[in-house]
């Protein structure tokens, strides 16, 4: 990939104090596992966030927000779904159809499996609006669950652990639909054991995903993703890139910039452990290449919970992570 990661001396600025939205209290699953989501609405200039609610029986909820200067304006909730135990929750913006999806999964009873819900956000008065009915696309339980927005193909790419399988599927938005397409598995029966991150490469024009292989000791695994509208996405040649396994503190993002892919993990098999490190890579064609050099973000300690975010302004990678206490720094991949 012919990359390195240097990490930039930066001092945040016009923080604004932290807020909180009606209802107070929010559901945090004890196993770590996904029980809130957000994503940006570029249309609207508004942040959309799923959650469960645990004043109303953890239904899963969706809540928009918008931003002057360094204070929130909250939306009236909304909820999605009340009739059963969800979890896994993953949002993305549908930059076409001006929607945002909402990917989670339901456990428990009949109605198990894994949904697709879709809103439409009233940027005067920040309030969703459900554009369909929530589709039902498994019978399953779904873990792990990822989307992102394939601008090209029109359609919403959603990856997914299913028992020994890691599932690819795609839906499209319309105006008041959900559309279902088809699903592959990536191959040799792979399946997550862990997060599954899912980004959309402009200048590959295709989507990619990076998760810890069940199947081969949990190591890290790119693979490149090529939709064709709803019909079955091909899938490209798996490359197993790091021979550790980040218990699910594993990022992945793309730095427009650059035009490079920007990888973070823990990294459990080196000593000090449980550091934080990052790698470059550079996709192309069907498969993504990924630097030899590793650098390390963090000197001891755990470095969890991670999440990194592009800011197109600063070009520069905003990287949030746990280690005793919560940490921000700027990361970014050089040319």
């Amino acid at each position: 990939a012919n990359g390195t990661v240097s990490q930039v001396s930066a001092t945040a600025s016009n923080v604004g104090s932290q807020d909180q939205f009606s209802p107070t209290t929010v559901y945090v699953d004890v196993s770590a596992i996904p029980s809130t989501a957000m994503c940006y609405d570029t249309s609207n200039d508004r942040f959309i966030v799923a959650f469960k609610n645990a004043n109303n029986s953890n239904a899963l909820t969706v809540v928009a927000a918008s931003i002057s200067g360094t204070n929130f304006t909250w939306g009236t909730p909304v909820a999605i779904d009340t009739s059963g135990p969800c979890n896994y929750i993953n949002t993305c913006y549908d930059t076409t159809n001006d929607r945002v999806a909402i990917g989670y999964n339901k456990f428990g009873g009949s109605n198990t499996g894994g949904y697709y819900a879709a809103y439409s956000i009233d940027g005067a008065t920040n309030t969703p609006t459900e554009i369909a009915t929530k589709v039902q696309y498994s019978t399953s339980q779904q873990s792990f669950v990822a989307l992102a927005f394939d601008p090209v193909q029109n359609v919403i790419v959603s990856a997914s652990t299913q028992g020994t399988a890691t599932k690819i599927k795609v839906f499209r938005l319309g105006a008041s639909s959900i559309t279902l397409g088809n699903e592959a598995n990536i191959p040799n029966s792979s399946y997550s054991n862990g997060t599954i991150n899912l980004l959309y490469e402009k200048n590959l024009q295709k989507v990619i995903a990076n998760y810890g292989d069940g199947n081969n000791s949990s190591r890290l695994t790119t693979v490149v993703i090529t939709p064709s509208g709803t019909g079955t996405p091909a899938i490209g040649t798996e490359n197993a890139w790091l021979t550790d396994n980040p218990s699910s503190n594993n990022t992945m993002t793309f730095d427009e910039n650059s035009g490079k892919l920007l990888f973070t993990y823990r990294r459990n098999g080196s000593s000090p452990t449980y550091r934080g490190a990052a790698k470059v890579g550079l996709a192309s064609g069907t498969s993504v290449t990924v630097d030899a050099t590793e650098t390390f973000f963090t000197s001891t300690g755990q470095a969890r919970e991670q999440s990194a975010v592009y800011d197109e302004t600063a070009k520069r990678i905003c990287l949030t992570y746990y280690k005793t206490y919560l940490f921000l720094t700027f990361i970014h991949p050089q040319n």
